[in-house]
């Protein structure tokens, strides 16, 4: 893991943006993380039913941007992430910035990649492995969404429709 003071002095004057996969619907979450990164505001997504992924990042960070074009631009994350059931935020630790690094030390961390998954399955928030994987990250948001959608997830039937059991 790497901190700003570690790498402020090796980072370039271009950005990565992440910008979905090619041909990927258009959507605010996966184009440019419409969602300011407002520690503060996260509850209140969770409480209005919403999932909310968190992208810790930096432009000198190597590992964020293997994790961001080989997992959160698959094709399978990057719709997930755009649904509208998820709120994506990004917090850019590009330059040194004491709101990202309180929120980093409030999971014991000092450095990036990072990445958590809130919803309302999981309001304190669950940090995920500094190296992503498709099914982590998927299977996190599954686990974050109110229960009803996470069964009917599981089922494949209707988050409205009550499961059936089978005659025995």
């Amino acid at each position: 893991m790497l901190s700003p003071s570690a790498a402020s002095r090796s980072s370039s004057s271009s950005s990565v943006q992440w910008r979905g996969r090619p041909g990927a619907r258009d959507a605010p979450a996966a184009t440019g993380f419409a969602a300011k990164f407002e520690p503060n505001a996260i509850a209140g997504h969770v409480a209005g039913g919403k999932i909310v992924f968190v992208d810790v990042t930096a432009d000198w960070c190597l590992t964020c941007q293997v994790n961001e074009r080989l997992v959160l631009r698959s094709a399978a994350v990057n719709d997930r992430l755009t649904q509208p059931d998820v709120v994506v935020m990004r917090a850019d630790w590009t330059r040194p910035d004491a709101a990202i690094a309180g929120y980093l030390r409030s999971f014991g961390r000092y450095g990036i990649p990072f990445n958590a998954v809130y919803g309302p399955a999981m309001p304190q928030g669950r940090p995920l492995l500094e190296i992503l994987t498709a099914g982590e990250v998927l299977r996190s948001l599954a686990e974050a969404a109110p229960r009803s959608a996470a069964l009917s997830a599981a089922t494949g039937t209707p988050a409205n429709t009550p499961v059936s059991k089978k005659p025995r």
